[in-house]
């Protein structure tokens, strides 16, 4: 058979014009299917990877004395979190935290565990120092996926003269997040709470409802700012508290009895019975 016969050359070309329309056939199905149908899919996966929703606390209610004065009230404060990654990731980003700011290695440890059980940004200070958060901001470009914030912290006029009355907040705990004192509909890891005293009897009214912000990323992992794609939810703060409790008697009481005697005093409102100082 002459393959150069004319007969011949038409059925290899169009041989080769079925073979060709056939590949571009498929090249043009699985383009639609990519584009088209998959399209929304791939807009959301590469979104997810560069934008991150973040908890913003809300401000604790302010707690104030029988006058007025203020007992505890919110002062600006940074908060240093770490974002979600491979663990030796995380673990190396951690220790070179560690070379500016107080870091043991046992909170290393507790930042990774948190990170593998919940799988979200975890809070590696609350109330870091100013001159850490200045290192870490000075060197942003080896701490990817770190991100600091100015927070509120928790501040006590009284100091020690009333820290037995007032008590102290910290972040949650696991076991407080399985209690039933910390419903999940509100309460996740990372948020401060009340754990003693005052600040934790009062903890329901005194906790806000945290919002949400969207943060940008760029490949390497670095904060470009607000993300406007998506509808922030700002944090409501909680309720103010006030205590028949008389600053100025609970710190004069303080400054008078003796550091070398053990003792307590407490004084009392005759007319409503009211604690004024204990």
């Amino acid at each position: 058979m002459n393959i150069h016969h004319p007969h011949a050359l038409r059925r290899r070309a169009v041989g080769a014009y079925v073979v060709t329309a056939a590949l571009m056939g498929v090249l043009v199905v699985g383009f639609f299917r990519i584009q088209v149908l998959l399209g929304e899919e791939h807009r959301l996966r590469a979104a997810s990877n560069r934008v991150r929703t973040l908890p913003e606390p809300a401000p604790r209610g302010t707690i104030y004395d029988r006058n007025g004065l203020i007992v505890a009230e919110n002062v600006p404060g940074y908060q240093v979190t770490i974002l979600p990654a491979p663990v030796d990731t995380v673990r190396a980003t951690l220790e070179r935290m560690a070379e500016h700011m107080h870091l043991s290695d046992e909170r290393i440890e507790r930042v990774i565990r948190t990170l593998r059980a919940y799988g979200r940004e975890v809070v590696v200070d609350s109330d870091a120092d100013f001159e850490g958060v200045a290192a870490i901001e000075e060197r942003r470009a080896d701490f990817p996926g770190v991100y600091i914030e100015m927070r509120p912290r928790r501040r006590y006029t009284l100091g020690g003269a009333a820290g037995h009355l007032t008590g102290y907040v910290g972040e949650i705990t696991g076991d407080e997040l399985e209690s039933e004192a910390f419903p999940d509909s509100i309460y996740e890891a990372g948020m401060i709470v009340g754990k003693i005293g005052i600040e934790r009897q009062y903890e329901a009214l005194l906790q806000g409802r945290q919002g949400i912000r969207h943060i940008e990323f760029d490949a390497r992992g670095r904060i470009v700012g607000d993300f406007r794609g998506a509808e922030a939810r700002s944090p409501v703060a909680g309720q103010d508290l006030y205590l028949n409790l008389d600053l100025e008697l609970q710190r004069w009481i303080h400054d008078i009895f003796p550091d070398s005697m053990s003792g307590a005093v407490v004084a009392l409102d005759p007319a409503d019975g009211g604690v004024l100082a204990l």
